[in-house]
């Protein structure tokens, strides 16, 4: 029996057990120890050493297309300079020049403020200085997660992993997003899409299904995705340029760090058009030292001055509908990180904010918990279960449902979708969503359509036995 379950080992994991009291009895819970976070090369945006954080608030608000909630971003913000802090007092080490912070630039931010760690494997080496310091009486359980258990009164008590029961007075999900329902993608993982399934038919709401950020710039040979080639490539004096070395992003007021749904569409389509695009990083000196491991995965297959790369699925800004502190519409769940959607990202995620977000609501989490009163789980009353299963055609949902969208092929593709097993039954979800907003928003693209008002958010609700796609108004309460 745990006071607190944790479903998931990246960031915002590691930062709510960081900040839980010692006496909790915690149970963490993975599939294997592979996580987003870990992959995460750019670092951590953060507005610490800023005069104010306005700026920071200003850029993710922009970025997100004006979509999101104000409020959510700057207590965000604010909370995520205080994981910094503290993290630089715990005696983190951060990347360095002269003596002084070597903070990085990236797209659609006004100036430089991206914390990293061993150049490149930023993710790496945060999660492994979090784990150095967990406390001895976690426990990690390994193994998948299979069902929800509610006592009479409607709150969570408890999960199954595999076919074990766990018993918990709260539990989190900090299991990720859902980008791995298209290929390529930077983490071809579906774990996360199992966790939002099971939290909506456990009477969670799910938000926003339709906003996937793709990555601009991901290493592609022979069409295949290598790897992700961080947006602190370009902002080192990496150049998006066409096969006959000509700069493809020019017209833009950003230019090479415009933000990146604009620059994955304009990836996309010069590919679609039969052009070969490029990342050229022959001006950034000291290219192997300061992005070792992007260096090792070009040197691998040969390449020096430009790196052949595509738009790949990457971030999910949609999912299960919370509060900032994780907060969601079933008593004792709770969901961090990647996994939430707490309008922070709006329309479209800012460069390097995912890390910042999962340390900032790991610790807002916490504090919401031991405000609460422990007390045993109740007893079993009701269970909501989930089938896993490995047979979805990823590469046609990326074709049909992916960058750029139309809503008469998108209506084509939902008809084809009659399957009831667990991916099927999430591609509805977001290919709905996607068919509601029938304008252009951030990194929601609709061929042909300008980009429109941003009042209206897409809300997904399991009822009476049924799921349904609601298109609403902002303001209406989904948590």
């Amino acid at each position: 029996m745990y006071d607190v379950i944790i479903v998931g080992g990246g960031i915002s994991a590691l930062s709510l057990l960081r900040y839980l009291p010692k006496h909790y009895k915690v149970a963490v819970v993975m599939e294997n120890n592979a996580s987003s976070s870990v992959m995460a090369q750019g670092g951590i945006a953060s507005s610490l050493f800023e005069s104010s954080i306005e700026s920071h608030v200003q850029d993710t608000y922009t970025a997100g297309c004006n979509y999101g909630d104000i409020d959510v971003i700057r207590k965000m913000i604010e909370t995520g300079n205080h994981v910094v802090r503290d993290l630089i007092n715990r005696g983190i080490e951060f990347d360095q020049k002269s003596g002084l912070f070597d903070l990085g630039m990236e797209g659609a931010h006004a100036v430089p403020r991206i914390f990293h760690m061993n150049h490149d494997r930023t993710g790496q080496s945060l999660c492994a200085f979090m784990r150095l310091q967990l406390q001895p009486q976690v426990e990690m359980i390994y193994g998948r997660l299979t069902a929800l258990h509610k006592d009479v009164y409607g709150k969570v008590c408890g999960i199954s992993v595999d076919d074990k029961i766990l018993p918990g007075q709260f539990v989190v999900l900090a299991t990720g997003g859902y980008s791995g329902m298209f290929q390529p993608a930077s983490n071809p993982s579906v774990s996360g899409v199992y966790a939002q399934m099971l939290a909506l038919l456990s009477g969670c709401t799910l938000r926003d299904l339709e906003m996937i950020q793709f990555h601009p710039t991901m290493l592609t040979i022979d069409n295949k995705a290598i790897c992700l080639v961080s947006e602190a490539v370009r902002g080192a004096g990496g150049v998006l340029v066409n096969e006959h070395g000509e700069p493809i992003m020019a017209k833009y007021l950003q230019r090479d760090l415009s933000p990146r749904h604009i620059t994955s569409y304009e990836i996309f389509s010069r590919i679609q058009n039969g052009e070969r695009i490029y990342l050229d990083i022959s001006n950034i000196r000291n290219f192997a030292q300061q992005f070792p491991f992007i260096h090792a995965q070009c040197e691998q297959f040969g390449l020096s001055e430009r790196i052949p790369v595509a738009p790949g699925a990457h971030y999910t800004m949609g999912g299960i509908a919370a509060d900032v502190n994780g907060a969601t519409a079933v008593d004792n769940l709770f969901v961090i990180g990647e996994a939430a959607c707490t309008g922070f990202h709006g329309a479209n995620r800012l460069a390097s904010n995912s890390l910042l977000e999962g340390l900032a609501m790991g610790k807002l989490l916490a504090e919401t918990l031991i405000n609460k009163s422990l007390m045993s789980p109740g007893k079993i009353f009701s269970t909501v279960s989930i089938q896993y299963n490995s047979h979805f055609n990823h590469t046609s949902f990326m074709k049909h449902v992916g960058i750029v969208r139309d809503t008469e092929n998108l209506n084509n593709y939902l008809n084809t979708l009659n399957s009831n097993d667990t991916l099927t039954a999430f591609a509805r979800l977001i290919a709905e969503c996607a068919i509601n907003r029938t304008s252009t928003l951030g990194a929601h693209v609709i061929k042909d359509k300008d980009v429109s008002n941003s009042d209206k958010t897409n809300i997904v609700k399991h009822l009476n036995g049924g799921t349904t796609v609601e298109f609403n108004s902002l303001r209406t309460k989904v948590t």
